[in-house]
């Protein structure tokens, strides 16, 4: 034998049982997974040596030329290796006349013989049997779905767009199992309940965490558990509107995936916060050099699912109202006598036809819709990515004099400033406005509730414009005066909101060759919410009225 100890580590004990095998033979199996060759010469000399290495740069790419990110590159039947950088290159020193084996989840692996060249652009074909079954985990990581031991589903970020709402989460009806999604009538950007796999605790709110490019997102319901009078803060009388939710924030244009993780195995990594099951945000990174717009218009209309009787008029005890006084005092009755076209007094003095009014639901809401217009901007360099978007989008809400405005500008960035190193940054600013948000839960200043509840003979639109010259609330219903003239409540008592929110988070990964990677992250939440609140006076049930 003749070799060099300066690169044959002598000191190393390889263990092998073979029987009636050749030392040639018995020297490719030590030999295998090294650096190292053997040779025979003529006069049976066994020379071990290196294997000439020679440097291999190239790209990794998808069939539409997009980079590939964190491709795997290695030299097969050995432990070289390395992964791409953000723009889809590598860089590695491989023997001469090697096999390059390159891989990346939801795509066909490939075999490349490197032969005499020193630069390859590799080409990756997906494989839609394999990319269906790649998930994002608990801690941002794409992982197969039969290596994990927990139960995940993962919804692309295009489904959410298809048909469009102003609240993400409602684009996750039917798509997911034991994933319940409840809105409320609380109009544009109101709180959605969620659950995942039923209830999950006895206290008031079972919903899931959060979790935004890996940091927690505070998404309480705006006003829960308040000591200071603002919003629902979930008392049996409570009466007030639905100020959101955090998640009804966030762009659908900027999302580049929803996993929902369901079990305690799967969300133990954010403990005692995510007890109801976790909803992992990823939004998008930028991508080769691109500009990118969208614009999209949802119409909204209210669905009438009332299913009143319409045989008897307003009145009680089988009587129509025969006296003005006597038609105010029964404003939500409808136990009067049987509709026949009879002219009847009614709550303001005028006789109008007893007749049956099933329109009262279309004639108070309008036809609302949501206009949302996306730009973003994708620039790659060298050693990094970036990403720019700037969304606007304009609700005119089903329930009269009440909208939202939301403004998203997000920057999302990835750099590779060294070999391994993968620093990645984002930036999520939203400006929200909203006008009047309806009122909830009982019939104070409700439009909904007293729309819904008219008598089945008066006509909603007798009840126009809701006030009286002298700017009193016109009264229908003195028997009740927290029933509140819909007219009035739309237009003469306000909620407005405004929010200004910014997200952001930093991560840095450094991946060593054997594949282990060390990883860090940090992130932010903040935000600050600015509510008005007039109750106006000559309101029915408050005379002096109020501002908050």
């Amino acid at each position: 034998f003749v070799y060099s100890s300066s690169y044959v580590p002598v000191n190393k004990d390889v263990s092998i049982t073979v029987t009636n095998t050749l030392v040639t033979d018995v020297l490719a199996a030590i030999l295998n997974r090294t650096n190292l060759k053997y040779s025979v010469s003529e006069g049976g000399l066994i020379v071990i040596s290196r294997n000439k290495e020679v440097p291999i740069t190239g790209t990794i790419k998808d069939a539409l030329g997009g980079a590939l990110p964190g491709a795997s590159v290695r030299v097969k039947g050995t432990g070289i290796g390395t992964s791409t950088d953000i723009n889809g290159k590598f860089s590695l020193n491989a023997p001469e006349n090697a096999v390059l084996v390159v891989s990346y989840a939801g795509f066909q692996t490939k075999e490349i013989s490197i032969g005499s060249q020193t630069s390859i652009d590799v080409v990756l074909v997906e494989d839609t049997k394999q990319l269906t079954d790649v998930v994002v985990t608990a801690l941002g990581i794409k992982k197969e779905r039969r290596a994990l031991g927990y139960s995940v589903t993962q919804i692309g970020g295009e489904t959410l767009t298809q048909a469009r709402e102003n609240n993400i989460t409602n684009s996750l009806v039917g798509k997911v199992a034991g994933l319940d999604i409840a809105g409320t009538s609380g109009g544009a950007g109101a709180a959605t309940n969620v659950t995942i796999r039923g209830v999950s605790s006895m206290g008031p709110s079972s919903q899931p965490l959060y979790v935004v490019n890996g940091i927690p997102m505070e998404n309480s319901p705006v006003g829960y558990k308040s000591t200071i009078g603002i919003g629902n803060n979930g008392g049996q009388y409570d009466n007030a509107p639905d100020l959101g939710d955090a998640i009804s924030n966030i762009n659908p244009d900027d999302i580049e995936s929803i996993s929902v993780l369901k079990g305690a195995a799967a969300s133990a990594l954010y403990g005692n916060r995510a007890k109801a099951g976790v909803i992992l945000i990823t939004t998008k990174s930028g991508k080769g050099n691109s500009i990118e717009f969208s614009s999209n218009y949802v119409a909204e209309q209210v669905m009438d699912r009332t299913n009143w009787q319409y045989v008897y008029g307003q009145g009680v005890n089988g009587q129509k109202p025969t006296t003005q006084l006597a038609a105010a005092s029964t404003g939500s009755s409808s136990w009067g006598a049987p509709l026949d076209g009879s002219n009847v007094i009614q709550f303001d003095g005028v006789s109008r036809p007893y007749s049956a009014q099933k329109d009262n639901i279309e004639d108070f809401y309008r036809t609302g819709g949501s206009w949302t217009n996306t730009l973003a901007l994708n620039k790659s360099f060298t050693g990094g990515v970036i990403r720019l978007s700037a969304s606007d989008l304009t609700n005119r809400s089903v329930v009269p004099n009440s909208g939202l405005n939301r403004q998203n500008f997000t920057l999302s960035s990835t750099f590779d400033p060294i070999k391994n190193l993968v620093i990645d940054a984002r930036v999520n600013y939203i400006l929200e406005q909203a006008k009047n948000r309806p009122m909830l839960s009982d019939g104070a200043g409700n439009a909904n509730y007293n729309a819904a509840f008219l008598p089945t003979s008066i006509n909603i639109a007798t009840l126009q414009p809701g006030k009286k010259p002298d700017g009193n609330e016109l009264s229908y219903n003195t028997g009740n005066p927290y029933a509140t003239n819909p007219w009035f409540a739309a237009y003469e008592f306000m909620h407005n909101t405004k929010r200004e929110r910014l997200l952001s988070s930093a991560s840095a990964k450094y991946t060593f060759d054997n594949g282990l990677f060390l990883q860090a992250r940090a992130g932010r939440d903040s935000y600050n919410d600015n509510y008005i609140a007039v109750t106006p006076s000559g309101t029915a049930y408050d005379a002096d009225g109020g501002y908050t």
